[in-house]
Order: structure tokens, then sequence, then C-alpha cells
């Protein structure tokens, strides 16, 4: 812009020779930007496309008093359930001791079956979670990434299912290919398609018949409880 506020006559197109000494190229904006992004440390000031951490510091602290509530409702719940249960023992106890003794061992087989199942949905949580660690792996490898051990996640796979008795033919044919592929992305390719197609193919049935299952408890049943357990 020029002092008076009207706009400059644009420039004429001149001739130059690239091998000038003398010549100056400017940076553009976008190369500018490009390099700027090689530093991993930080963002180019300026650029849209910046990622922020949408992380905020300190949000979390202090006391969470839905956890609390959760936690005295789930003790008074569990309190009140044993003195029920000790109390129906003891008066079983009363009448004659080998009713309360087997009202006891009953007891203690039901709470030993619940804890059993505790524990059996601890270890499928760590377990989902392993094989979401894996999933992100196996992505990082079909992506390309060669920082990705594709070998140490194939090692671990064949383990994850050699133990799965009904997908042995899958696994032997899975193993006729094996060795004549040689690049690990391609291996993993192969391991998805022929052993994975198999087991998803498996919890499709699985997940058919409970359907079909809670379908017909639901239609048979006229009480709400039993269709919810």
């Amino acid at each position: 812009m020029s002092s008076n506020g009207s706009e400059a006559a644009p420039r004429k197109p001149r001739l130059f020779d690239a091998d000038d000494p003398e010549l100056e190229v400017a940076e553009s904006a976008d190369a500018a930007g490009a390099a700027a992004w090689d530093d991993p440390g930080e963002p180019p000031v300026g650029d849209a496309t910046a990622r922020i951490p949408l992380v905020l510091e300190g949000a979390r602290r202090g006391l969470r008093w839905g956890a609390i509530l959760a936690a005295t409702a789930i003790s008074l719940m569990v309190m009140a359930l044993v003195l029920r249960f000790w109390t129906f023992v003891w008066g079983l106890f009363q009448r004659s001791d080998w009713i309360g003794w087997t009202a006891l061992v009953l007891g203690v087989l039901l709470c030993l079956s619940v804890v059993m199942l505790l524990i059996a949905e601890l270890v499928g949580f760590f377990r989902v979670a392993r094989l979401r660690a894996m999933r992100i792996e196996a992505d990082r490898v079909l992506a390309g990434d060669t920082k990705a051990d594709a070998k140490a996640l194939m090692t671990r796979l064949s383990r994850l299912y050699a133990t799965r008795a009904e997908l042995g033919w899958v696994l032997q044919g899975y193993r006729k290919h094996d060795h004549d592929i040689m690049e690990q992305p391609e291996r993993l390719a192969l391991f998805d398609r022929t052993v994975l197609g198999a087991v998803d193919d498996q919890v499709r049935g699985i997940i058919a018949q409970s359907a079909r299952r809670v379908a017909v408890v639901t239609a048979i049943t006229p009480f709400i409880v039993v269709d919810m357990v």
C-alpha cells in the first residue's frame, strides 16, 4: 500500500539467470512451515494444523466424590448382605447343627464362585488390553512404520493362538504359506486373513447364539428380572 492509500502497481516480469550467484530466493510460507515441522519438539507458530495437546494439568486432582459414593454404597450393600446371611445361618444353627453347617458351606461356595468369576473377568480385561496393544502395533506395521517390531509381533500372535485346539487346521494352513513370504507386513496380513478370519467367524456364531437365547427367554418369560439376568 502506498502512502495515499492506493495499491502499488504490480511488478513486471523480468528474465534472470538461475545460476546467478547474486540471486536471492525468498523462502515461502509453506516451506517455512515444513522446515519448522522438522523439529518434533514444537509445531510451527501460526500453523492451523498444529496439534494442541488437550491435557489439562491438575484437572483430576482432589477428591473424587463419585468414586467415594460408589465405594460407600457398595460397602454398605455388602455389609447388609453379610449380616442378613449370618442371621439366616445362625437361625439354622439354632434349629439344627447339620442344617447350619450345610448352609455355611453353601455360602462359602457361593462367595468362592463369585470371587473366581471376578478374577476371570479381571483376567479378561487384561487380555483385552493386551490385544488392543497388539492391534495398535499391527496397525503400525501395516502402515510401514520402521520402528515397529513386526517379527516380535508375529511371535506373540503365534503364541497367543497356538493353544487353541479348534484353530489347529487354520494354523497348519497358515504355516504352509508362511515360509513363502519374506516381508513381515505381508506375513501379518496373511495371518489376519487366515487365522483371525476364523476367529471372527467363531465370534459371530457365539454372538448369534447368545442373541437367540436372549430372544427366547425374553419371549417366554413374563418377569423382567429374569430377562435382565
